[in-house]
């Protein structure tokens, strides 16, 4: 049945790469970043809005963290070299996964890997029992704190996803929104009780 002319179609917007997802898309399909919070927005119809968009899609992604071409390697810190999970500079490999490992010694440690996101909160999609231990004994950390995910390069970037308290990476707060690159054995604070190391594993 076609569409009448009000109809109104709804994208997903990728926060970070700008891609329009269909409805219902919880990962990027661009990107592959978790968009299942980002709300949906009405498509442009014309297409003058649309190629517009499409020129202020391919403007951020080349600026983001996300894209391979532009992915910093972690040991090097050569930009664009990261070709198959490998640095064609300095040859470092990305891990398949990597670990958080908690200072807190009740928390189990939590793989990071490509299948999905973690989240670090006290709500879903926060694992259960990662959400009951910090409700319990770490009330300053937000109920959305952040998340933690590998790019498409198998790079490990956390983003703090609005938090009250923010987030800090080896004693440096991050911006919110932005992604991080994370590497092996840098510490992660979500609260002042609340730290994590980076492990590659």
């Amino acid at each position: 049945m076609a569409e009448s002319e009000g109809d109104i179609k709804m994208e997903r917007v990728c926060p970070e790469c700008r891609y329009s997802n269909p409805p219902g898309k919880e990962n990027c399909q661009s990107c592959g970043l978790f968009i299942l919070f980002e709300p949906d927005t009405p498509l442009q119809e014309t297409a003058s809005s649309a190629a517009e968009e499409g020129q202020q899609a391919q403007e951020t992604a080349s600026s983001t963290d996300h894209d391979p071409e532009e992915a910093k390697c972690p040991e090097c810190e050569a930009v664009g070299t990261i070709v198959n999970n490998r640095c064609s500079r300095c040859n470092w490999t990305s891990a398949v996964s990597f670990t958080l490992k908690w200072q807190d010694e009740r928390i189990s440690n939590i793989p990071i890997s490509c299948e999905s996101p973690v989240f670090i909160g006290r709500v879903p999609p926060v694992e259960a029992s990662l959400a009951q231990h910090i409700e319990s004994y770490h009330h300053t950390v937000s109920r959305m704190h952040a998340e933690l995910y590998l790019d498409n390069n198998g790079l490990p970037f956390l983003r703090d996803m609005g938090s009250q308290n923010g987030t800090s990476v080896n004693g440096c707060r991050i911006q919110k929104y932005k992604p991080q690159l994370l590497k092996n054995g840098d510490t992660v604070a979500f609260s002042s009780s609340l730290c994590a190391q980076v492990v590659q594993i």
